[in-house]
């Protein structure tokens, strides 16, 4: 089950029940994609395979698809099945050829790059924090561009609620709960 404490976070002055609220409803959906995001970066070794896609994240996020309990895969369509057994045998023809590294290698980067926004944390409680503020920030500043200035006024709000945990840690995952805020 999702776990109910988390770290308090402190919120901005322009903080209002309504993004709470949104946070609330987008939060296990956000679970669920760190679980697949820590599986996917580590090869499995950490994190849950959830068959979450960032569409599912997406759609679960928005209330238009229901959220699987916390250990339960989301459904394979039957692309994704297909999919998944051309994967499988791909593998499999690999391992049995034994290619040499740079053959190997040329096959792994033809796989789409996952980011490592959700990644870098060990537990849901650190990784909620930066995806909250991100989420709400970008509802706050609906008609905002991310750039510099927005990162800047976005850096100053966390800093001065954040002092033990400092920007550069936090930006690509607060970037990750703003750019899924506008999907």
């Amino acid at each position: 089950m999702l776990e109910e404490k988390s770290t308090p976070s402190r919120s901005p002055t322009w903080w209002k029940d309504d993004h709470e609220t949104a946070w609330t409803r987008v939060k296990g959906a956000f679970h669920r994609d760190w679980q697949q995001t820590r599986s996917d970066v580590s090869g499995g070794r950490t994190g849950l395979d959830l068959n979450q896609s960032a569409g599912d994240t997406v759609a679960q996020a928005l209330g238009n698809k229901r959220i699987p309990p916390d250990t339960i895969t989301n459904p394979m369509t039957d692309a994704q099945r297909t999919a998944h057994v051309a994967r499988a045998a791909k593998q499999m023809e690999r391992s049995a050829l034994e290619l040499g590294e740079d053959e190997a290698t040329a096959i792994d980067q033809k796989r789409p790059p996952r980011s490592n926004a959700l990644g870098q944390w060990d537990n849901w409680a650190d990784a909620e924090a930066p995806l909250r503020y991100g989420y709400a920030a970008s509802t706050y500043y609906p008609a905002t561009e991310w750039d510099d200035d927005t990162e800047g006024r976005l850096r100053g709000d966390w800093d001065g609620m954040n002092p033990d945990l400092g920007w550069d840690e936090v930006r690509e995952t607060v970037r990750h709960g703003w750019d899924h805020a506008r999907t």
